[in-house]
């Protein structure tokens, strides 16, 4: 085993001020869509005792996929399998480390929306797409474990202008 270097360093917490949340799960990895807010840094979230809180570490975002090949410099992006509802405008990160805006969604609803883009967001660099990539939908959190019930949980706001630096 060998350990990662480090090669860059997180963007500047100034000004950023971490939001505190409650949730109601009401079944097995229900979500929170994070509307106002183009994307969010899940910190940790707790559950309603000890036990579930020590399953209840590890969020994941919602997801959807690329339906063909989109090269870096596209502006649009035909998905499929994003079942989740989601709310324009709201950052991805792909595969290949690159943050995009999604700027309009053809249909909200839609399981194979077509998106319109902005490539490279937060100081990312476009790169190509490639059919069936998945895409992180960073201001859809999935709750943590199975377990039905009150979940806390802690993140940060990404930042709202998307040609600031995540990376610094």
């Amino acid at each position: 085993m060998a350990a990662a270097e480090l090669t860059e360093t997180t963007f500047p917490l100034q000004h950023l001020v971490p939001l505190v949340v409650k949730a109601q799960r009401a079944a097995a990895s229900d979500w929170v869509v994070f509307n106002g807010y183009k994307g969010v840094m899940p910190m940790g979230a707790i559950g309603q005792s000890i036990a579930v809180s020590l399953q209840d570490t590890a969020m994941t975002y919602g997801a959807a996929t690329v339906n063909g090949t989109v090269a870096a410099t596209a502006t649009s992006v035909i998905m499929s399998g994003a079942q989740i509802t989601r709310v324009v405008p709201f950052y991805c990160l792909s595969y290949t480390g690159e943050v995009f805006e999604v700027i309009a969604d053809s249909d909200e609803a839609s399981a194979t929306p077509t998106w319109t883009i902005e490539r490279g967001c937060l100081g990312t660099t476009a790169a190509a797409l490639t059919n069936a990539d998945v895409v992180s939908i960073l201001n859809i959190v999935i709750l943590p474990a199975n377990n039905v019930g009150p979940c806390m949980m802690v993140v940060l706001p990404l930042p709202e202008d998307n040609k600031a630096k995540l990376l610094v």
